[in-house]
């Protein structure tokens, strides 16, 4: 009671994270509106999702002067007389921010889901991709609480690493073998490849004119004569098979195969998903313990 008196007393916070959280979300969207199909527009949505990424940074360093005063309270009051745990102050802090982050999170979807995919996708779909939000914002919340009795310095080394290493940049098989751990244990991977996979999975790619590759058969030889044995055992897609020249090659059918050279896949969603709930709980554990 007293931390929501606390909250609904501070409303210059609340009104600030709303402002960045829907603001960057209706800034990323209408950035990437419309992208279309192609291979450019595939590359521009994973890098819309990223785009939210880089919202946890302002948002962890928004929400931290307020849990320190919190701390600073706890640990020079509640802790000394022992009138309750450091638990019990961690739970109403959490269930304080997921009454207000909920509600902010599912307004944060909508601004960037729709600009992006538009309404025709399913709603299991669509309701997936909003449980991917919530979950990365408590676990901002959650990160924040892990972070004020630690080290800054820490802290933002960790999220440099995290955002660098989570495969948009660069896809896993062109990282070093030695960062391919960070690959994996970076809490944004798992947000990236949910995300995506769930909006681009069964997307039929449709290659613009510079991202094909134009070529001429052997004289007396259609496209799909010249190239059939070769289309079998690839992923892409041949545009003009009846014809006799300037064969019109697209590299990708469908979204699937684009996203698999990041190891971004559909059949993994709920995996990635319950890797996100993970990451949470291991920053709850850690903050109870410090």
């Amino acid at each position: 009671r007293r931390t929501l008196q606390y909250y609904w007393r501070s409303p210059l916070y609340i009104i600030s994270r709303i402002l960045l959280q829907i603001c960057a979300a209706l800034i990323i969207s209408f950035s990437f509106y419309k992208h279309g199909t192609s291979i450019s527009g595939l590359q521009e949505t994973i890098f819309s999702a990223f785009m939210i990424c880089t919202l946890f940074v302002p948002l962890v360093h928004q929400i931290t002067p307020l849990l320190t005063k919190q701390h600073f309270i706890y640990e020079t009051r509640e802790r000394h007389t022992k009138t309750y745990s450091r638990l019990s102050l961690l739970l109403s802090i959490i269930l304080t921010e997921l009454l207000y982050q909920i509600i902010l999170s599912i307004c944060v979807w909508a601004s960037y889901y729709y600009p992006i995919s538009g309404t025709t996708q399913s709603s299991p779909r669509q309701g997936l991709v909003l449980l991917f939000f919530i979950q990365f914002f408590i676990y901002a919340i959650t990160f924040a609480l892990l972070a004020v009795p630690t080290s800054t310095f820490i802290t933002g080394i960790c999220s440099f690493m995290a955002l660098t290493f989570n495969g948009v940049m660069q896809p896993p098989h062109a990282l070093p073998g030695f960062w391919m751990f960070m690959y994996r244990v970076s809490p944004f991977t798992y947000f990236v490849a949910g995300v995506t996979s769930t909006q681009l999975h069964g997307v039929t790619v449709n290659c613009t004119r510079r991202e094909m590759a134009v070529f001429n058969p052997p004289s007396g030889q259609s496209c799909i004569e010249y190239l059939g044995d070769y289309l079998r055992t690839v992923p892409g897609q041949l545009r003009n098979p009846d014809a006799m020249r300037s064969c019109e090659y697209c590299p990708y059918s469908v979204a699937d195969q684009f996203l698999a050279e990041r190891e971004y896949r559909y059949d993994r969603r709920w995996m990635d998903f319950g890797v996100g709930w993970a990451f949470v709980g291991f920053n709850i554990g850690v903050a109870g313990l410090v």
